[in-house]
């Protein structure tokens, strides 16, 4: 029998993923199974939006983010709950 790469504790601290949710700062985390490793997490959203806080208009980016997890791994479409902040782009990338 193969063993299985997900585990229920994995999906434990999850909240947001498979759910019905509004845009928030959450940026949601599952354990790195090979925290001994360095390797690289690359993740790309051609989808990035927030608001201009001024005008109101969405403001739209391409991102990526780049990373060497440590005991915990971002979980990919939770970098899509901070969709329509309120923010300058530019300052939005920094958070």
């Amino acid at each position: 029998m193969r063993k299985k790469l997900t585990t229920e504790l994995d999906l434990d601290r999850l909240t947001i993923l498979g759910k019905e949710s509004m845009p928030s700062r959450k940026l949601e985390t599952f354990p790195n199974h090979h925290p001994k490793r360095d390797y690289t997490v690359t993740m790309h959203s051609e989808e990035f939006t927030c608001v201009c806080p001024l005008t109101g208009q969405p403001d739209f980016a391409k991102i990526k983010i780049q990373y060497i997890p440590d005991k915990l791994i971002l979980e990919s479409k939770s970098s899509n709950s901070i969709y329509n902040l309120s923010a300058m782009k530019e300052h939005s990338m920094s958070m």
